[in-house]
């Protein structure tokens, strides 16, 4: 009686080891993702309410991301490095290229700026 509970217990302790290896390799390669960082082609440009849509298209094909005010990253402009955010360059962008890095995500649509040249 206590052998069958003992290989029940073990069972189910190998399903939960090999659900969760399964789970951590999906989400691996779900989230994967390159930085890019090179001339990036400004797509479209889109504002809906405080969301800032951008579309950028490179080596790595044609990414979408939604920015907002709170997302950050480096503005490097006449040589000097600052932080700010979307709202901050909006009026400057255009639809051309720009200097940036970005991070790609191989799997999904999306990408996140981590900067961008305005020189």
């Amino acid at each position: 009686m206590e052998v069958n509970k003992r290989r029940k217990i073990i069972g189910k302790g190998k399903i939960i080891i090999i659900l969760s290896v399964l789970l951590f390799i999906f989400l691996y390669y779900y989230y994967v993702s390159i930085i890019y960082f090179g001339t990036i082609e400004i797509r479209e440009l889109k504002q809906d309410n405080n969301d800032f849509v951008v579309v950028v298209e490179g080596d790595f094909g044609v990414k979408e991301a939604i920015l907002n005010e709170k997302d950050s990253f480096n503005i490097i402009e006449n040589e000097q490095r600052r932080e700010g955010n979307i709202a901050e360059i909006w009026n400057d962008l255009s639809e051309e290229d720009y200097f940036m890095r970005i991070k790609v995500y191989k799997n999904r649509n999306g990408f996140t700026l981590e900067e961008i040249y305005l020189d």
